[in-house]
């Protein structure tokens, strides 16, 4: 990740969202992502969603995805879409 594509970054609101369960993507690894974000861009909006019992495409898929995960979702492009 170089200085140039961070900038890219810039004023773009993130939720990194995850099953605790991910045996694709470690917690680690969605961490570093978020930390480095973090310090390059101190004041950003970005957050870390957990979700416990989930697998890696269960977040999108899962039986019950619909009321664990998705409204987590729904919040995130609501705030997203909030500056128009």
């Amino acid at each position: 990740m170089t200085q140039e594509n961070l900038e890219k970054l810039r004023g773009v609101k993130v939720s990194f969202l995850y099953g605790e369960d991910n045996a694709v993507w470690s917690a680690q690894a969605t961490q570093r992502s978020y930390d480095l974000l973090r310090e390059v861009f101190p004041k950003g909006d970005y957050e870390m969603v957990r979700v416990e019992g989930y697998g890696h495409l269960d977040c999108w898929m899962g039986k019950d995805a619909w009321r664990d995960v998705w409204p987590r979702v729904w919040r995130h492009m609501e705030r997203c879409g909030a500056d128009g």
